[in-house]
């Protein structure tokens, strides 16, 4: 997979960015859903939210911190993880460092597979567990994080409802996917992967695993296959290329949509797709 190295420009954080500058107070968010949620929990008060990660991306298993990235890591009276291993390129910068909280530990996940906030009840829980944290650190601003938690709540069950409404009478309820990480969206509305293939850079995939999928696309008459908003489309195209089947991209909420947007795209992708 490409290495990426990304620079920190610490600007002001609406919904996916980060703080203007570090003064004051600074809660430090690897991720921009991470951010996003911490944000709108803290909208009103005095505390100030930096995202770690700012630039599009999907997977962070190659990213390499900056040294920007890690003295904003360093000066920040708390950070949030996202976590179940989406983090582990900035282990040995969190080393020692106790003011940390690892959204993952409040929420179910399979191993191996951390991408569980494109479920929106898991990222509810994660945004439950991080409202919990803030208010434990700062009581001060109790209230105004419980008003901004029952909004954030509010926004959650308008986006399950949706779904649900735009995907109960699909014609297909079944996915091929060219990126591993859509397994909680898929299921969040009652979907299923049939087959997922992760394609990494500067390796192609092989004959055999391309044979495998044209054979189960044909086999169940899929109308359409998916890659990642940021991923590689080469063996998709391939696919499409030997079956027919149109091709689409699925946002993992890790780019320039803030999470409600990126999700909305999906599900209505989805619907496209498999009407």
């Amino acid at each position: 997979m490409k290495k990426l190295i990304f620079l920190l420009p610490v600007v002001l954080l609406l919904l996916t960015g980060c703080a203007k500058e570090n003064t004051g107070t600074v809660v430090a968010a690897t991720t921009k859903p991470v951010a996003q949620f911490t944000s709108a929990l803290l909208e009103g008060t005095d505390k100030q939210v930096a995202c770690v990660v700012t630039e599009s991306v999907s997977c962070l298993h190659d990213h390499s911190l900056t040294v920007k990235q890690m003295k904003l890591l360093e000066q920040a009276d708390l950070i949030i993880l996202s976590g179940g291993g989406t983090e582990d390129f900035m282990l040995d910068a969190l080393k020692g460092k106790t003011h940390v909280l690892d959204c993952s530990k409040a929420v179910s996940y399979r191993e191996g597979d951390p991408h569980y906030w494109l479920d929106p009840l898991r990222a509810r829980d994660m945004a439950r567990a991080i409202a919990t944290e803030l208010t434990r650190r700062y009581p001060e601003n109790a209230d105004k994080i419980a008003e901004n938690l029952l909004t954030l709540e509010g926004e959650f069950s308008s986006l399950i409802s949706y779904g649900e409404n735009a995907t109960s009478s699909l014609s297909f309820r079944e996915l091929v996917t060219f990126h591993d990480g859509f397994s909680y969206l898929a299921e969040s509305f009652d979907l299923s992967i049939l087959a997922s293939m992760e394609e990494e850079h500067g390796s192609e995939v092989s004959a055999k695993d391309l044979e495998a999928i044209i054979s189960l696309v044909k086999g169940h008459k899929l109308p359409a296959i998916f890659t990642e908003v940021n991923g590689s489309t080469v063996a998709a195209r391939t696919v499409s290329g030997e079956t027919g089947v149109k091709v689409f991209a699925l946002d993992m909420a890790m780019g320039e949509r803030d999470y409600f947007s990126a999700m909305r795209y999906n599900i209505d992708t989805i619907k496209e797709a498999l009407a």
